[in-house]
């Protein structure tokens, strides 16, 4: 689980979530804006009713999500020209039954575009 510190907080999601730019991919589509307040990346997962009905399904995956971004961070380069806020929107309820590296692979890759 990611540390309380690492969380988007509530007052910067509407921010970031119009003024980010924007990457997309067949599980989830990616919102991230530079990030000038803090010294350590901050992270949302965002999965609506829509694309999962039961709220164990929308927890599962955010846990999931939550423990490769914990992991990736640690590897990803913390200096204060690569802060970044990020935002991840699940577009479907496939991301369940995809392999648990497939989806590192595929979150490993949006934070390297990122990085640039």
């Amino acid at each position: 689980m990611l540390p309380k510190r690492q969380r988007l907080k509530r007052a910067s999601f509407a921010e970031v979530s119009r003024g980010g730019k924007r990457l997309f991919s067949p599980y989830f589509s990616v919102v991230f804006k530079k990030n000038q307040e803090n010294k350590s990346c901050d992270f949302a997962v965002v999965i609506s009713k829509k694309v999962a009905k039961n709220a164990t399904t929308r927890n599962l995956i955010r846990r999931r999500m939550y423990h490769i971004l914990s992991e990736l961070d640690r590897s990803f380069d913390n200096k204060m020209d690569n802060v970044f806020s990020i935002i991840f929107y699940l577009k479907d309820e496939k991301v369940v039954k995809e392999p648990f590296s497939v989806l590192k692979k595929e979150i490993a890759s949006f934070l390297a575009k990122i990085r640039g």
